[in-house]
């Protein structure tokens, strides 16, 4: 999305994926719910949307954010520490909701459903 654009719905969310195939698959599975699914490659690339236009939560691909390093590890953590956030695990066309240990533990009754 660029500085000049305004987002088509109040029911954004961004999908986070480094892969465009699983991208791709985060976003069709948003169009169902009448969600506008903003696409990033990477977390810096949500933050700047986010700190643009108003979003409700986060879709993102949990290999994304294994491999996020340095800045970018930094960036995955504030915004999925703020936003609702569901975790998937992305095979092809198949979605694997996920939990994580640690801090980053996603709560059982915290969903993404919720908020759309």
């Amino acid at each position: 999305m660029h500085a000049s654009e305004t987002p088509q719905s109040d029911h954004t969310v961004l999908v986070i994926a480094n892969d465009d195939n699983a991208r791709a698959t985060l976003a069709a599975s948003l169009e169902p719910y009448g969600v506008r699914a903003e696409q990033c490659s990477t977390f810096c690339e949500a933050e700047s949307i986010a700190l643009n236009w108003p979003c409700m939560g986060i879709l993102v691909d949990l290999a994304t954010i294994i491999k996020a390093k340095a800045e970018e590890k930094i960036v995955a953590y504030t915004l999925t520490g703020f936003y609702p956030t569901l975790r998937v695990k992305t095979m092809g066309t198949i979605m694997i909701p996920m939990a994580m240990s640690g801090e980053a533990k996603q709560d059982k009754n915290e969903s993404l459903a919720k908020v759309i």
